[in-house]
């Protein structure tokens, strides 16, 4: 694998009490306080330094996709979401084509070989990405979080299933934790509903499917390739770039561009920095989960996950005023423990 690719780090600072109640002017905070430089990766010989790129990019997803979600909701713009994504998606190829044509990146030639080898991941990716959106438009981001934790639980069995790999006591411990935690947030969950846990279910299902067929993927990938590599920048460009025309079938099956384009709100320019910023911290998320899953396994990948849930659940709390009972807020804590305590059982 090639040492020289960019690895994006993404860093944001949120100025959440001036504008809590306002969207926009949210927004305009992510647009100014952003940062998402491409640099040369971390010295893969510091792990910490490792988990801590993939981990600060995927804190920001579920705010950035709720704060898009919140000019949404203003503007009753409900049904856009894979418009949406089709843009994020969109705006992530256009910088890689960017970057490639000034000559800071090289991306390999898509081949048909290489398109036929990627596809099944890349449906498991959109899947992944549609669940998400829809599952946030009914849950607050702090019990999506938790939820999350059932993915690890996915993950534990696919490993025994798939690659016949063993877990130890505390994992186990860990997991049952885990599932309290889980039932526990959807009995005192305040804003419970029945459309959202399924949409967040389905979405640990393909999370799950997406961090244990991933890996082996790039793998064949790489074989397949004319040049007998591939670079993460070339996957990300894959992955999103195969995304766009899913997108296009899903969008037309629904008849969601004829609703999108006559709904007032694409006529705001504050909705397309939002919609612009979202898609710069997909292509951070993208490049750095990539190169991490590339250099380590998707169990690591997992345990980085389970880190992410503490700064992920406070940011959700304080940034959009969701409405936590004192059992529900317990569950979350519990559920964090359980995350941390899932992660030390995973090391040792």
């Amino acid at each position: 694998m090639t040492k020289s690719f960019p690895a994006t780090i993404a860093r944001c600072s949120l100025a959440t009490t001036a504008h809590r109640s306002s969207p926009r002017m949210l927004v305009a905070d992510v647009a100014a306080h952003c940062l998402i430089p491409l640099s040369p990766p971390p010295n893969p010989n510091y792990p910490s330094i490792k988990s801590k790129t993939p981990c600060s990019s995927r804190i920001l997803h579920e705010p950035q996709t709720r704060i898009s979600d919140a000019i949404d909701e203003n503007e009753k713009l409900h049904n856009g979401r894979v418009s949406l994504m089709l843009y994020q998606n969109f705006v992530s190829v256009m910088i890689v084509l960017a970057v490639e044509f000034l000559g800071a990146v090289s991306t390999e030639k898509l081949t048909w070989k290489l398109v036929r080898v990627w596809i099944p991941v890349n449906l498991i990716f959109v899947g992944m990405l549609v669940t998400g959106m829809y599952s946030l438009k009914h849950i607050n981001v702090a019990m999506v979080t938790i939820l999350k934790n059932m993915t690890n639980i996915l993950t534990a069995f696919g490993e025994i299933y798939l690659f016949k790999k063993r877990q130890n006591g505390k994992v186990w411990v860990a997991l049952f934790l885990m599932i309290v935690s889980a039932v526990n947030g959807g009995i005192t969950d305040l804003s419970f509903g029945a459309m959202g846990y399924t949409w967040q279910i389905m979405n640990c299902v393909l999370t799950a499917s997406y961090s244990l067929t991933l890996r082996k993927v790039m793998d064949t990938a790489k074989q397949s390739a004319k040049s007998g590599s591939l670079n993460e920048v070339s996957m990300v460009l894959l992955n999103n770039s195969l995304s766009v025309p899913f997108a296009i079938v899903l969008i037309i099956l629904s008849d969601e561009w004829g609703y999108v384009s006559k709904s007032d709100v694409i006529q705001l320019p504050m909705f397309w920095v939002a919609a612009t910023v979202s898609g710069l911290l997909g292509l951070a998320i993208s490049f750095t989960s990539l190169w991490f899953l590339n250099q380590t396994s998707p169990t690591t990948y997992s345990l980085v996950g389970s880190l992410n849930k503490i700064p992920i659940s406070i940011c959700g709390i304080l940034l959009f005023k969701v409405p936590v009972s004192l059992p529900n807020l317990f569950s979350i804590l519990f559920g964090l423990f359980a995350g941390v305590f899932f992660a030390k059982a995973k090391m040792s």
